[in-house]
C-alpha cells in the first residue's frame, strides 16, 4: 500500500533521512542581499488552545505588485488538507495569536508621519501606531480592541501589548494601555468579542510593564529614563503595596540577568531565571512572592546558561531552552524529550527545532525550525500520530542549495582556554578571503543557526568566522567573567587564535582577512588591526566603541556614579581611575597611528547605547594620523532593532568596502 503523508513522515523521523525542511540540495547561485533581507512570505503562526486549528500569517504579492496580507486557517486534524484563507488586505500585520478557540488576535502596524509645533519648537517625525484586532475564526465579527474608549483608542500609538491571555476567562485578556492624561501605563481587562474594556490599575511614573497570574498583577517593572536599569517590584496575591525585589541592569538587547520567566505550580509562586551568588550558570528557581524566599533550582546545567523559557497560555513553564551550539531543551514533562530528539533527527541535526506553542494537552506542538540553510519554517507535530506537517517556509526563495553551510569549531586559545566559533563556508571552493564577524555585548554570544549577516557576507564568496571569545555569555559565570577588564588583550587574542586555526587548516587566504562588528564587535574590529596590522587587511566598525576613558566618562555622566549600570561597566571595562593607563592603551582612538588597514566607520545618529561621538573620535584620530577613514552616519538609526532598510544600508556600504579591500 502506498504510504500516506503521515505514515511516511513518521518513518522518516526515526530514520532522519530528510534534510532541512525536507528540501533536496542541488547546485545554485548564492542569493542577493535583497533576497536575504526582504520581508518574509510567512510572518507568524499560532496554535489554538485545543489544538484543533492553526493560523498562519502570510503575505503575497501579485503581478501588479499589490500586497495582500492573509490568514491561512488549517485544521489540526488534517493539516495536509485544504486550508481556508482570510484576506486582510494591504495592511502590515506583525503577529497572530488565538484569544480562545473561536477568536483570533492580529496585531496591525501603521507608519505615520507626524508634525508638531509649540513653545519648544516645531518639526516632524515618523512614528509607528499599533492596534489589536479580534476576529472570528470564520472571519466574522471583526472588532478593534479598546474601541469603546474613544479617547484612549485615538490617543494611543501602541494598543498592542497583551500581558495575560487569561485562559480561565477566555473571552477577556489583560492589556497594557497608555493613560495619556496622566502620562503613565495602565492595565485593562478587554473583551475579545465586544472590544470593551475594564480598568484594572495604573502604573507609576516609570512603569513599563507587568507580570500577572490569572489576570492579577504580581510583578511590576519600573525603568530609569535611559531604559538601562529596572526596578523589579513584586506583590503577592491579596497584597496592595508594591515592594522592590531587585534592581536589575538592562543589557544591549533589552534583557535582564534576573527576571521572572514563568508562573509556578501554586498561586503566589513564580519561576525566576538568574545567576545568584555561588551559581556558575543561569538557573531557574521557584520564588514565593509572599515569603520572598527561593526554592531549590528546578532547571540547571553545569556548563550552560538557561537562555529562555517556553510557557503555556497560563504562563507555566513547558520547557527551558539552552544553546549548546544548537538549541536544546529541558522539559517540565519528561515525555516530550524523546519526541524532540526524534524531530532533531528528522532535520539531520542541522537545524534548531524550537517549540513555539502547545495545545492544552501537550499533544500538538507548533514548531519553528531554523538553521544555517533554513531561514525559518513552521511545522505542526502531532505526538499521538507521530506525524509532522509543514505549514509554511518564511523565505521559500532561499532554498538550501543557495545558502552557505556552517561548521562549529572547537579551538584552544594560546593559554589553553577552550573556545567555540562558527565558520560560515561559502559555495565557492578553495582557500577564500575571511571576514571575522565579532558579536556585540560583549556579554552576548553567537549561535548555530540562521544568520542573515553571515549569509550576506558568505554570498560574496567569503568565509565568515564568528568566535565566542571569553567574555561571551551562555557558557557560565567563569567564562563570562574571564573577559572582564580584558578588552584589548585576552578577548582580542581569542579572536586571533580562532583566525589562526582557520588559516592553519588551509581554509582561508591569510593575505585576505578582514574584521567587522557592531557595538563591542565594532570595538574589536578597530582594536584588532591596531594590535595585529600584519593580520587584518580591513576593518568595518559599526556603532563601535573607540575611546574607553571617554566612553566611561559618558556612562558616568548619563547614569550617575552610583548607578548599577556604571558599576557594571567598571567591572567589564575597568575603573577609569585605577585602570587609567590600561584603558588608554586599549583605546583604538588613542592608537590610531598604528592602524594601517583601511577603516569604514558606520554609526546611527540616534544611538543612545554607544554615542555617535565614539565614531567621530575615531574618524578624527585617523584623519590626524593621515589615514582618513570611510565614514557613514545614518539618520534616525539607533543602536539596535534596525529595520530591513537600515540593515540594507549598513551591509551595502560594508560589502562594497570589503569588496575593494579583499580583492
Amino acid at each position: 500500500m502506498q504510504p500516506t503523508r503521515r505514515q511516511l513522515t513518521a518513518g522518516l523521523i526515526g530514520a532522519g533521512l530528510i534534510g532541512p525542511a525536507g528540501r533536496a540540495l542541488a547546485a545554485a547561485a548564492p542569493p542577493s542581499l535583497y533576497d536575504i533581507l526582504r520581508e518574509p512570505a510567512v510572518l507568524d503562526a499560532a496554535l489554538s488552545p485545543s489544538g484543533q486549528d492553526v493560523a498562519v500569517l502570510g503575505e503575497s504579492i501579485d503581478a501588479n505588485d499589490v500586497r495582500t496580507t492573509y490568514l491561512a486557517l488549517i485544521k489540526g486534524d488534517d493539516p495536509a488538507g485544504p486550508s481556508r484563507r482570510l484576506n486582510l488586505g494591504d495592511v502590515d500585520i506583525e503577529q497572530v495569536a488565538w484569544a480562545n478557540d473561536q477568536r483570533l488576535l492580529v496585531w496591525v502596524k501603521k507608519e505615520l508621519h507626524v508634525t508638531y509645533s509649540g513653545p519648544g519648537g516645531s518639526g516632524s517625525n515618523d512614528v509607528i501606531a499599533r492596534r489589536l484586532l479580534a476576529i472570528g475564526a470564520d472571519g466574522s465579527n471583526p472588532v478593534a480592541l479598546l474601541s469603546d474608549d474613544k479617547r484612549a483608542f485615538r490617543g494611543n500609538l501602541n494598543l498592542g501589548r497583551v500581558i495575560d491571555f487569561m485562559p480561565d476567562d477566555p473571552d477577556r485578556i489583560l492589556m497594557q494601555v497608555a493613560d495619556n492624561s496622566r502620562g503613565v501605563w495602565a492595565l485593562y481587562r478587554v473583551n475579545v468579542v465586544s472590544g470593551a474594556s475594564e480598568f484594572v490599575e495604573r502604573g507609576g511614573d516609570n512603569t513599563f510593564g507587568w507580570w500577572s497570574q490569572g489576570g492579577v498583577p504580581v510583578a511590576r517593572y519600573d525603568v530609569n529614563a535611559r531604559r538601562t536599569v529596572v526596578n523589579l517590584n513584586i506583590r503577592a496575591p491579596g497584597e496592595t503595596d508594591w515592594t522592590t525585589l531587585r534592581q536589575v541592569r538592562l543589557d544591549e538587547q533589552g534583557d535582564m540577568d534576573f527576571d521572572i520567566v514563568a508562573n509556578g505550580d501554586a498561586p503566589g509562586q513564580v519561576l525566576i531565571a538568574a545567576r545568584l551568588e555561588g551559581d556558575q550558570t543561569v538557573v531557574i528557581r521557584p520564588f514565593d512572592l509572599k515569603t520572598r524566599q527561593f526554592g531549590d533550582s528546578v532547571v540547571h546545567r553545569p556548563s550552560h546558561d538557561v537562555e529562555r523559557v517556553v510557557q503555556d497560555r497560563a504562563g507555566r513553564m513547558i520547557a527551558a531552552a539552552f544553546l549548546e551550539d544548537r538549541l536544546s531543551y529541558d522539559f517540565a514533562d519528561a515525555s516530550l524529550k524523546p519526541h524532540h530528539k526524534a524531530l532533531e533527527g528528522f532535520f539531520d541535526k542541522t537545524c534548531n527545532v524550537a517549540l513555539a506553542e502547545s495545545d492544552a494537552t501537550l499533544n500538538r506542538l507548533l514548531l519553528r525550525v531554523d538553521g544555517p540553510r533554513e531561514p525559518g519554517a513552521w511545522f505542526l507535530y502531532d505526538r499521538a500520530a507521530a506525524s509532522l506537517e509543514p505549514l509554511g517556509a518564511e523565505r521559500p526563495w532561499l532554498t538550501p542549495e543557495r545558502l552557505a553551510r556552517v561548521e562549529t569549531l572547537k579551538v584552544a586559545a594560546r593559554d589553553g582556554q577552550a573556545l567555540t566559533a562558527y565558520l560560515t563556508v561559502p559555495l565557492a571552493a578553495g582557500p577564500r578571503p575571511l571576514v571575522v564577524l565579532a558579536h556585540g555585548g560583549p556579554e552576548s554570544r553567537d549561535r548555530y543557526g540562521w544568520d542573515d549577516w553571515a549569509q550576506a557576507l558568505a554570498a560574496r564568496g567569503w568565509l565568515v568566522l564568528q568566535p565566542n571569545f571569553r567574555g561571551s555569555e551562555g557558557y557560565g559565570r567563569a567564562f563570562m567573567e574571564a573577559g572582564r577588564r580584558r578588552w584589548g588583550d585576552l578577548m582580542q587574542q581569542d579572536i586571533e587564535d580562532c583566525v589562526a586555526a582557520v588559516i592553519q587548516a588551509g581554509r582561508a587566504d591569510a593575505a585576505r582577512v578582514a574584521i567587522m562588528g557592531a557595538s563591542y564587535g565594532g570595538y574589536a574590529a578597530l582594536m584588532g588591526p591596531v594590535l595585529r596590522p600584519d593580520l587584518y587587511r580591513a576593518s568595518v566598525s559599526i556603532a563601535g566603541v573607540s575611546d574607553l576613558p571617554a566612553m566611561m566618562a559618558w556612562e558616568r555622566q548619563e547614569e550617575g556614579p552610583s548607578s548599577p549600570v556604571y558599576d557594571y561597566w567598571k567591572q567589564v571595562i575597568g575603573d577609569p581611575d585605577a585602570d587609567s593607563a590600561r584603558l588608554v592603551a586599549a583605546s583604538p582612538a588613542r592608537r590610531a597611528e598604528a592602524l594601517t588597514a583601511p577603516v569604514l566607520l558606520i554609526h546611527g545618529d540616534k544611538d543612545d547605547i554607544v554615542p555617535l561621538a565614539q565614531s567621530k573620535l575615531m574618524r578624527d584620530a585617523l584623519k590626524k594620523a593621515g589615514r582618513a577613514p570611510d565614514y557613514l552616519e545614518i539618520k534616525d538609526m539607533g543602536h539596535r532593532d534596525w529595520s530591513p532598510q537600515e540593515s540594507q544600508k549598513v551591509l551595502t556600504r560594508a560589502i562594497g568596502f570589503l569588496d575593494k579591500a579583499l580583492a
